[in-house]
């Protein structure tokens, strides 16, 4: 990695090790030594649902002198400090379908950073599913969800696009997109640069761990100001997650070197 580059590790670490060994999980993470991760489903599920945690005690305890930003499903943890946080809510939703109105309303978390003196803004983002894969498609309600799907995913990737239509900051986007390599939802980052451009596979699938990767689900993308240096799609043990990890070696323009302080600051 070149002299002050940043390291930036993006994962759905699904359902943030509820059925896997606790410290095998922050062993793994801790093991890629990032200067950020934006890290997709920090919660775990009730039955069916999705419920929120609070593991911030273990974060903190773990990763010592980051600092902290969570909405939702997200948590993002930055060597360096955090300017401002800010969950993208879009307007008309239909009405949460389910108990955690946050996990519905929410599905970008914009955290922005201070590096050496420039600001880099952060989308840690999981966009809703394209259809229910647990529903019948013979019956009324799966076609009912996949109408809601399609216009709750438009809204979201809207506020998305505006947000970054009006942000003069470098830009790393990145997360469990859940778009298809080839379909017409990829022109919704236009002006990003497909950080797959500098990875070492011709086709970086994420999903699932176990077996084959057949689906490039997972997603990283930069602004043209941000010079990236490589792109690796990583397997954790399949016991901690379904999907594949994406690790970014960038940096930023004129950026020296990245020493961040060694204080913490939390925002949530």
């Amino acid at each position: 990695m070149p002299p002050g580059a940043l390291k930036v590790v993006n994962w759905n670490t699904f359902f943030w090790d509820q059925d896997s060994d606790t410290d095998a999980f922050y062993g793994y993470l801790k093991s890629h030594s990032a200067d950020v991760y934006l890290l997709q489903e920090y919660q775990n599920a009730r039955g069916d649902e999705p419920a929120p945690i609070d593991d911030l005690a273990r974060i903190r305890k773990e990763f010592p002198g980051f600092h902290i930003a969570t909405e939702g499903e997200f948590l993002t943890l930055s060597r360096f400090p955090i300017t401002s946080v800010r969950a993208l809510r879009p307007d008309g939703l239909a009405p949460p379908d389910t108990s955690w109105a946050d996990y519905w309303n929410i599905r970008v978390l914009r955290t922005d950073i201070e590096v050496d003196g420039e600001t880099l803004s952060l989308y840690n983002t999981h966009l809703p599913d394209l259809l229910n894969v647990d529903r019948n498609p013979l019956t009324a309600s799966y076609h009912r969800s996949v109408r809601q799907l399609s216009d709750r995913r438009d809204r979201h990737f809207r506020a998305l696009r505006d947000d970054l239509d009006v942000n003069e900051n470098p830009v790393v986007l990145a997360g469990d997109l859940n778009v298809l390599p080839g379909t017409g939802d990829l022109r919704w980052f236009d002006g990003l640069r497909d950080a797959a451009d500098a990875g070492d596979s011709v086709y970086p699938a994420t999903f699932p761990v176990s077996g084959p990767a057949l689906w490039r689900l997972d997603w990283a993308f930069v602004s043209p100001r941000v010079d990236l240096h490589r792109q690796s799609v990583q397997d954790p043990p399949a016991a901690l997650s379904t999907h594949r990890l994406i690790e970014l070696d960038l940096s930023l323009p004129a950026s020296g070197a990245t020493t961040a302080p060694a204080t913490e600051e939390d925002r949530s």
